[in-house]
Order: structure tokens, then C-alpha cells, then sequence
């Protein structure tokens, strides 16, 4: 009866894969998102059936990210549920608030610790102790630093009372934690602006949907035709043996790592943003043409901004407020421990710990230098200086493209590498033949690139605009055109998104 279905490929579509997840530049995801919109259709106008479909489809998708694992977000769903409500319960003792929102707090972060970091502290343990180091067999669950981080947002906002009424319906709480868009890397949703979405049935406008499709565009393009191209095509390669390289070359590469590290990130933040929209629901954004800012802290309210608002709000605030008789120098003192600990989020490596340490240095000083600052440009007559603030956006863009020397690195000896090739074997003649022969299609992407990071806001607001007024038929068409463009640059295998391995 059913000899139609090839009933092999359907088991290979329904499990678990190791080492070949369901990422948005699949095939596989196409073909079951357009499944998921069509069965959203007729459910959008009721909240509850609604949320079923989408929280069905968000495990089915954590599955195919994290087998097994695929329990463990309930897991923190279910902690950061039941202090939410006994929190709200708390209302008026502050004593049992401090203990709840303490012992809330550390049941998520030693479920973060353990799996995330427990191998690098017992390696720094055997370090110090010289004695050898074997690794625990500790599987990692995807996303973990992102939902851990949404289940505390609400845990800190039932404290703090942001949030009046705490969310009752497992369903709704279940789907923030795991909304599939979010569940691996973001952005940083709150809980409430979240579940009141879930309520409501969407309305779907030709705007709302061109805004989808364009993100959607954008995102691939980003994504698939720059950063996948100048990963695999030349990032990748110089930093695996940076001394294989000239000066040039090692320059280049780390200036197309910024631009990968933009593109990839943010175009995985556009896909996201895409298909939230095309399922009714709006998703903070993370980037706001981030290397336009003149100086690193501005820097950060524009780069991953989901993630930075919760370093301000739930880490940086409360330390500050801890440090207050310091004054200015308890500022600074809180600005570089919410960095150190904002690089050791991204990943189990003194690399990245280092990484954090120099963003919080570099704005600790800048903090407590920023009075002299103003007076010395206030009294050399460059208050409000355009030329000013263009060497300002120079300056920061070339910072925070060297402080990424230490992110991308493996080792203090890769970067120890890539400096010096930079600094004693540079070969400025061979930045033409990089240019015209030998790395043409590298270039051309790296221009692309840094288009997507530098165009002007209202040239990108006026494309939006053109966009939308196009008739919606084009909008599959233009779809499918950036798809089937991404199918022919990509490489043979999918590249994961770079912020998978935090």
C-alpha cells in the first residue's frame, strides 16, 4: 500500500546523525520548514495548538542537533519554571528571594559548569600540579550556553521583579527554551516578550513576509557565499600554519576573519530573524552595523547585542552596584570581570579567557581615562570633528580586528606566529599578486563582505523599501535564486555556523 515511500531514507529524515546536524542551509531543514509552514497555517489561530506544532518541531530539530541530549534543555526548562514561580511566591521576603534566586542561579550554572568547563578546570588542575591529564568523556549538549542563559534571564527577572505575573503554562515556557530558530545560537530572548507573542494569532502582511524573505536572502548570503568561501578557501589555511605565509597573506587572513566572523554570525541572526517572522513571532536582533562604532564600547552595544544587554543587565549591574564605594574604579573593576567571564562563556580555553581579559582591560582604562579624553579634544577644537570620528571608526575597527588574533587562534603560539609574519615577514610586494592573481575570488568575496558590514543604514533602509514594493510572487523566485547561488559556492559538506563550538 504504501511501496510509494522509501521508507529507509524516511528513518535516515526522522534520527539522529552524529556529526551531520540540522543547520538552516540544509536541504533537509528547507524541505521540513516548508512542511511546518503549511501545518502552521492552519493552526496559527489557535495559541495552544499552535505552540504544540512549533514546540513538536523545535524537539524534532534539537534532535537532530543533539540525539540523546535532547532531554536536557527540559531539564533547565523545568528548573528555571519552578524558581520562577516560587519567586513569585516569595514576594515581600527578601531573605528567601536572596536564597532562591542563589540556589536557582547555581542549579543552572553547575549544570553549565559541568558539561561545558569541568575538563578545562581539571586540566589547568593537572597543569599546575604537573601530573598528567585524561580527559572525562563529557558530551557537550548544544546550545547549552544559550538556553542556560535564557532559563537564568528569567530566574534574575522574577527576582527583580520585571516580570509581575511568573509564566504558568509549561507549554509556552517549554517553547521559549527551545524555539528552534534560538535554541543554538540566539539571540537572547526574554521570557515574557516571548510567550505573549504565543498568545495572540499572528497577522501576516506583505511587509511582515518581504521583511522574512529579505532576512532570509541576506542571511544566506552572508552565510553561504562569504563566510563558508573564506573559511574554507583561505581563513582556515593561514591560521592552520600561519608561518606557511607572508606577512601580507597573515594580514589579509585576519582581516577576512572579520569579515567571515560578521557574516557567518550574523547571517545565522538573519535566518533566525526570517523564520520567526514567517511563524509570527519577532526575535531581538544581535548586530546594528557593529563596525561602524567609534570606539569598543560602543563596539558591544552594536556586536551580539542580545548577549549584551544580559551581560549588562544580569552580570555587569550587580557588580557594579557591588563595587560602589570604588567608584569610578569599581566601574572599571566590573567592566573586566564581566569581559574575563564574557570570554570564558564562549568557550573552555585560556584563548578565550585572554580575549575577554584585553576587551576588559582596553574599556576599564578607556573608562577611567574618558573625562581627560573629552577635555583634551574639547580644548583642541575637534568636538563633533567628522574627520575625528572617522579616525575614531578606523581605530576601533583595527582593535577589534586584532584582539580577534587572540579569538581565532588555537594556541598563544598561533598568534605568537601570526604577529610575527605580520611584523618582520611582511612582503609588501606581494600584495599585488594577492589582489590580481593568486587570491581574485578571495578578494571579491572580502569586498562583498565588507559591504554587508560598512553600507550605509539609509541605502539599506531604501533597499528594503524597493524590496517590499516588488510584487510578492518575486519574493519565492528571488528566494530560490540566492539558494541555488548558495548551492554552487558551498563546499561538498555543510560548514556549521562558528559559534557552534560555543
Amino acid at each position: 500500500m504504501f511501496t510509494f515511500i522509501d521508507f529507509e531514507k524516511l528513518k535516515v529524515v526522522l534520527q539522529y546523525v552524529q556529526n551531520d546536524p540540522i543547520v538552516f542551509v540544509s536541504s533537509l531543514f528547507l524541505f521540513s520548514f516548508v512542511a511546518l509552514l503549511l501545518v502552521h497555517s492552519f493552526v496559527k489561530q489557535f495559541p495552544m495548538i499552535r505552540s504544540a506544532v512549533l514546540l513538536f518541531f523545535s524537539v524534532y530539530f534539537y534532535y537532530k542537533t543533539a540525539g540523546d541530549l535532547m532531554y536536557f534543555p527540559f531539564i533547565v526548562a523545568a528548573i528555571s519554571y519552578v524558581f520562577g514561580f516560587l519567586l513569585h511566591k516569595a514576594y515581600g521576603n527578601e531573605v528567601l528571594k536572596k536564597i532562591l534566586v542563589w540556589s536557582g542561579s547555581l542549579a543552572l550554572l553547575g549544570l553549565l559548569g559541568y558539561y561545558k568547563y569541568t575538563n578545562f578546570f581539571l586540566e589547568q588542575w593537572s597543569s599546575f600540579r604537573n601530573t598528567e591529564f585524561t580527559a572525562l568523556t563529557i558530551i557537550v549538549p548544544l546550545g547549552i550556553s544559550y538556553y542556560i542563559f535564557k532559563a537564568m534571564s528569567y530566574v534574575f527577572d522574577m527576582y527583580y521583579e520585571r516580570i509581575e505575573q511568573p509564566i504558568l503554562n509549561p507549554l509556552y515556557f517549554s517553547l521559549y527554551i527551545l524555539f528552534f530558530p534560538t535554541v543554538q545560537l540566539g539571540p537572547l530572548d526574554r521570557a515574557d516578550e516571548f510567550t505573549e507573542q504565543l498568545k495572540v494569532e499572528p497577522v501576516f502582511t506583505k511587509q511582515l513576509v518581504g521583511s522574512a524573505v529579505l532576512l532570509l536572502i541576506t542571511g544566506l548570503i552572508k552565510k553561504a557565499i562569504v563566510a563558508d568561501y573564506l573559511g574554507i578557501n583561505f581563513v582556515d589555511r593561514v591560521f592552520d600554519s600561519p608561518l606557511k605565509f607572508t606577512g601580507v597573506e597573515n594580514l589579509m587572513a585576519l582581516y577576512a576573519y572579520t569579515i567571515q566572523f560578521y557574516c557567518d554570525f550574523s547571517g545565522y541572526t538573519d535566518l533566525a530573524l526570517g523564520v520567526g517572522l514567517l511563524l509570527g513571532i519577532k526575535i531581538r536582533d544581535n548586530f546594528n552595523f557593529p563596525y561602524k562604532a567609534d570606539s569598543l564600547a560602543e563596539f558591544w552595544r552594536r556586536w551580539h547585542m542580545s548577549f549584551s544587554a544580559w551581560l549588562l543587565d544580569y552580570l555587569f549591574t550587580p557588580l557594579q552596584l557591588t563595587f560602589r564605594r570604588m567608584r569610578n574604579y569599581g566601574t572599571a573593576l566590573a567592566l573586566f570581570i564581566t569581559f574575563v567571564l564574557c570570554g570564558l562563556w564562549h568557550g573552555a580555553s585560556m584563548m578565550f579567557i585572554l580575549w575577554g581579559a584585553a576587551h576588559g582591560g582596553i574599556m576599564a582604562v578607556s573608562f577611567l581615562t574618558q573625562k581627560f579624553r573629552k577635555n583634551t579634544i574639547t580644548k583642541m577644537g575637534l568636538g563633533g570633528s567628522k574627520i575625528l570620528h572617522f579616525l575614531r571608526v578606523v581605530f576601533t575597527f583595527h582593535l577589534v580586528t586584532s584582539l580577534w588574533i587572540l579569538f581565532r587562534s588555537p594556541s598563544l603560539e598561533i598568534a605568537g606566529d601570526v604577529v610575527s609574519q605580520i611584523t618582520t615577514y611582511f612582503k609588501p610586494e606581494v600584495l599585488q599578486q594577492f589582489v590580481f592573481d593568486g587570491y581574485g575570488s578571495i578578494v571579491l568575496t572580502m569586498l562583498l563582505g565588507l559591504t554587508t558590514m560598512l553600507f550605509p543604514k539609509f541605502a539599506a533602509e531604501k533597499g528594503k523599501e524597493l524590496f517590499l514594493k516588488m510584487p510578492e510572487f518575486l519574493y519565492p523566485l528571488l528566494l530560490a535564486l540566492v539558494i541555488y547561488i548558495s548551492i554552487q559556492v558551498r563546499s561538498a559538506d555543510l560548514v556549521p555556523f562558528i559559534y557552534f563550538q560555543f
